[in-house]
C-alpha cells in the first residue's frame, strides 16, 4: 500500500505568551529593547528602557524621575558593572516589576576575650526614588546574642529588631537560633541597619562576628554555627543574596494618566498601580503579547507556523514558533 505524505503549512500572527510560561523578565524578550542609538547591555547587564545607560545621556525615561533611571556603566571594571544613578549601589538584574541590587553587610567583631574589635553600620536611601525595598526581602540577623535593628530616617526604630540566641551546632535554619529573620512591609524607602555598640563578654569560641543584613529571603541559606566564623561569609552573601526593589515609571495612578493623557504605556500593554502604598504605576504587555511595553510600537505578537502532515492514513498536527 502506498503512503500518502501531504504537509500543510498555515503562518500564523499568533500572542506570543500562549506559548511562554516565563513572563518575568519579559522587557528584554522581543523587538527593540532600548531608544535608537543607545547601548542595551553594561557587562553582563541587559538594561531595557525605560532604564538607559550613561548619566543624563537621553536614554532613559523623560519625567522628573530619569536620573533614577540612568545607569551609569563603570568601565573600570572587567567586566564592567552598572549603578544606580549616580550612587553607588551595584545592580545585577532589571525585571519588568523589580530591580536586583548588591547588599551591604553590617558586622560586629571581637576579639578572643569578647572585646569589640570592629563595627560597621550601613544605610540605603531611596526617598526620592521611584523605588521601594520588596517585601521579598528580610532582615536577616546572624549572630550570638547580638540585638540588630532597622531604624529610620528620623532614628525612630523601625519596629524590625532581631536578636539571635547562639547557635547549636546542628542548627541549620533561620529561627532564632544563630540566625533570625524579619520579613520587610510593603513601601520602605529608606533603610539603616545597626548593632548596639556593646561587648560581648560570653562569646563563644566561633562567635567571631556577628552580621546583619537585608536580602532577598529566598536567596539566602544558613549554614549554621559556621557561618559565624567563615572568612567567605562577606563575600558568598554578598555575592548571593541581592536586594529586590520594586519600581514604577512615575508618581501618578494610572487613572490620573488616563484623565490627562499621559500614560507610558504603549500599544498592547495596560497599566498596573503599585500595591506599595507609595503611588506610581508600570506597564505590561497585554496577555498574549511580549515585548518592552515602554517602547513605541509597544507590545508584539509573534509567528507561529500550524504544521499538519498525513502519513500512512494518520493526520499529525503541531504548532512551532
Amino acid at each position: 500500500m502506498k503512503s500518502i505524505f501531504l504537509i500543510m503549512l498555515v503562518m500564523l500572527l499568533t500572542p506570543a505568551a500562549t506559548f511562554d510560561s516565563d513572563n518575568t523578565n519579559r522587557l528584554d524578550k522581543a523587538g527593540a529593547i532600548t531608544k535608537p542609538g543607545c547601548k542595551s547591555k553594561c557587562g553582563n547587564l541587559i538594561v531595557p528602557y525605560p532604564f538607559g545607560i550613561g548619566l543624563g545621556s537621553g536614554c532613559s525615561t523623560d519625567n522628573s524621575l530619569s536620573s533614577w533611571f540612568d545607569v551609569n556603566c563603570d568601565t573600570s571594571f572587567d567586566p564592567p558593572r552598572a549603578f544606580l544613578g549616580t550612587t553607588n549601589i551595584q545592580i545585577y538584574k532589571i525585571s519588568e516589576s523589580h530591580m536586583h541590587i548588591a547588599t551591604s553587610i553590617v558586622s560586629k567583631c571581637y576579639g578572643p576575650t569578647g572585646d569589640l574589635t570592629a563595627l560597621t553600620s550601613i544605610y540605603i536611601d531611596l526617598k526620592t526614588s521611584p523605588y521601594t525595598f520588596s517585601n521579598l526581602n528580610t532582615f536577616t540577623v546572624i549572630g550570638c546574642d547580638d540585638p540588630a535593628m532597622m531604624v529610620g530616617p528620623d532614628e525612630k526604630l523601625y519596629g524590625f529588631s532581631c536578636v539571635s540566641v547562639c547557635p547549636q551546632d546542628n542548627a541549620y535554619d533561620c529561627s532564632g537560633n544563630g540566625c533570625c529573620q524579619i520579613q520587610l512591609s510593603k513601601g520602605l524607602q529608606y533603610y539603616r541597619a545597626e548593632f548596639d555598640s556593646g561587648n560581648h563578654t560570653e562569646a563563644m569560641s566561633f562567635d567571631h562576628c556577628s552580621y546583619a543584613f537585608l536580602g532577598e529571603k529566598a536567596s539566602f541559606k544558613f549554614f549554621g554555627a559556621s557561618d559565624l566564623s567563615d572568612p567567605t561569609f562577606l563575600n558568598r552573601t554578598v555575592e548571593s543574596v541581592p536586594i529586590l526593589l520594586d519600581w514604577v515609571i512615575r508618581n501618578q495612578s494610572c487613572s490620573e494618566t488616563q484623565k490627562s493623557n499621559t500614560s507610558k504605556c504603549q500599544s498592547n500593554a495596560f497599566c498596573v498601580d503599585s500595591d506599595s502604598g507609595r503611588g506610581g504605576y508600570t506597564c505590561s504587555c497585554n496577555q498574549g503579547f511580549e515585548g518592552n511595553p515602554y517602547l513605541s510600537p509597544g507590545c508584539q505578537g509573534k509567528l507561529v507556523f500550524f504544521v499538519q502532515y498525513i502519513y500512512s492514513g494518520a493526520i499529525f498536527s503541531y504548532l512551532c514558533t
